[in-house]
């Protein structure tokens, strides 16, 4: 056994047994001189809150600072940015050493009664959680998702809608009419369901959703297979106040489907190494190499590209200065070699209505830190 770990051992016991004698033989032993419930000078703790305890009982990697290997010093470094479209397409992307070319895939999700859909709330239709209901007020309404990105529209040939609406409802007459879309505003309807039968099942659902509701879970065929990326589910209670704007019908999900497979819309289902912004004006990425290092080179793997901005350096993460300003057609900028512990691209301006998207970002240079030892030099 290493003699630091035998230490640990001793010092442990000698403290624990010492923990169960009174505090008076603790204070005044028989020889008249204290004693410590340790037997040697090892110190117990590097300060309150400080992890590990003795020095020589520390196995913990330490790090170097590797002024030699020239690199891409922004490998696997934690990467931060101004927003994100969705929780899918981070900044941390941009640092993974993964480049993609084609664009990522995107959800959009509307409701009659409140718009666009916030982001945390954007994929409760397409994301295999029926909990995560959607609810529209009225007796009728609309719900639509929406794709964007990728390189086309997947095929489908039917859905399956679940839904939950109040028993004051019957479900005989309640009509669902599914459409697509190439803009937005003309809607072609390409299967509908009518005189529902109740799923019977209300036991596999949570409480809070079954409770005083009826579940509706029907399949709609689509009169032929169709690629969109609009589509359009609308809800009609044929017995219901034309002027109700309180009846809530809770949509748990809407699911695609080609044959027996299902389609997955969104994000998580078809993964790309990309950040993409959630605006279309101001927005950034930076990345945090370290230590202060060295640079002289930063590439940059546009999906969709800034027109305007600059990129920036900084020691300490809140004060920058402009290096290089972007260039619509350059993806590599070269520059005299420079000290900066944070690199940032800021743009101003995108090319792309999606607004901007980047695969990867690279900064290349020497002073990475790295573990001791390690084989790789990779920290």
């Amino acid at each position: 056994m290493p003699s630091s770990r035998r230490t640990f051992l001793k010092t442990s016991l000698t403290a624990a047994a010492a923990s169960q004698l009174p505090a008076k033989i603790l204070a005044e032993p028989s020889g008249g001189a204290p004693v410590s419930p340790a037997t040697d000078a090892t110190p117990y703790t590097r300060g309150v809150g400080v992890y590990p305890g003795a020095p020589d009982e520390a196995f913990v990697p330490t790090f170097r600072i590797d002024a030699t290997t020239y690199r891409n010093l922004a490998l696997n470094r934690p990467a931060t940015h101004s927003s994100a479209y969705d929780y899918n397409l981070t900044a941390q992307l941009v640092t993974d050493g993964i480049i993609h070319t084609a664009p990522p895939t995107w959800v959009s999700t509307w409701t009659s009664s409140d718009g666009y859909l916030p982001k945390p709330n954007r994929e409760f239709l397409v994301g295999h959680f029926q909990p995560n209901a959607v609810s529209v007020l009225g007796s009728s309404g609309s719900v639509r998702v929406e794709l964007g990105g990728g390189t086309g529209a997947p095929e489908v040939d039917h859905i399956a809608v679940f839904l939950a609406i109040p028993h004051s409802i019957d479900p005989t007459k309640v009509t669902l009419t599914f459409s697509t879309s190439e803009d937005g505003n003309t809607w072609t309807p390409v299967g509908s369901i009518s005189g529902i039968t109740p799923n019977t099942e209300a036991e596999r659902w949570p409480p809070e959703l079954t409770r005083f509701a009826t579940i509706l879970y029907p399949t709609i065929a689509l009169a032929k297979p169709t690629r969109s990326r609009m589509y359009q589910l609308e809800f009609v209670d044929a017995g219901g106040d034309p002027g109700d704007t309180l009846t809530a019908w809770k949509f748990g999900q809407i699911e695609f489907y080609k044959g027996t497979k299902r389609v997955e819309v969104g994000g998580p289902y078809a993964f790309t190494s990309a950040w993409r912004s959630a605006g279309l004006d101001e927005e950034w990425v930076a990345v945090d190499l370290g230590a202060v290092c060295t640079i002289d080179k930063v590439a940059l793997h546009w999906i969709a590209r800034a027109a305007e901005g600059a990129i920036q350096i900084s020691n300490d993460g809140e004060h920058w200065r402009a290096v290089k300003p972007l260039s619509a057609t350059a993806d590599e900028y070269k520059m005299a070699p420079m000290r900066a512990r944070h690199v940032r691209v800021l743009m101003t301006r995108p090319t792309s209505p999606d607004g901007y998207m980047l695969s990867e970002l690279e900064v290349f240079g020497r002073g990475r830190p790295c573990f001791e030892g390690s084989a790789s030099g990779e920290a």
